[in-house]
């Protein structure tokens, strides 16, 4: 009988010790599944923040093309892709096409530091962006051979124009697969 109580009493104690080994199992599991939620949740919530940022960031430095080139119009200086001697012989029109180019060039600094969201920015004003470039690629590069110091004028307004093709390349190919 004795026997049979220690059998018991052992029994029970691995019972135990299975329960309670599992009861903390299941408690970890759930544990790191928590964790993994507000994880996910982080990351979601970090990518909206990002997107909002994005459309904000990008929609006041727009707005501020925006009034430069409505300054253009007024000054009756909107050129089509003036040369560089004529933006230069002419400082009202010289000092707004640097305030545009650098406006741009603020926002392709922002874009290549990752800390706004390229696809929005493309989709708020690729065209626009393309276009400046277009129109003012000669003056740049004119300005860049016009001193050393000026070699990388605009470099990351360069670098956004270059992304905007590849957003309008990436969205062609993606409409042509379906």
């Amino acid at each position: 009988m004795k026997i049979a109580n220690d059998y018991i009493s052992i029994i029970s104690l691995i019972v135990s010790i299975i329960l309670t080994v599992s009861i903390y199992s299941l408690s970890k599991k759930n544990h790191d599944n928590s964790k993994l939620i507000q994880t996910e949740n982080q990351v979601k919530a970090d990518a909206r923040s990002k997107k909002y940022n994005t459309v904000t960031f990008a929609s006041e430095h727009f707005l501020r093309v925006d009034n430069l080139v409505s300054e253009l119009i007024e000054l009756n200086r909107d050129l089509n892709n003036p040369t560089f001697e004529e933006i230069r012989e002419d400082s009202e029109l010289f000092g707004v096409v640097l305030k545009i180019l650098n406006t741009y060039s603020s926002v392709g600094t922002a874009g290549k530091s990752e800390l706004i969201d390229m696809k929005i920015v493309a989709d708020m004003r690729r065209t626009s962006i393309k276009d400046t470039w277009t129109k003012y690629k000669n003056f740049i590069i004119s300005y860049r051979s016009s001193s050393k110091d000026n070699h990388d004028a605009w470099i990351d307004f360069e670098w956004l124009a270059t992304e905007m093709n590849q957003f309008e390349t990436k969205e062609a190919g993606s409409r042509q697969g379906h």
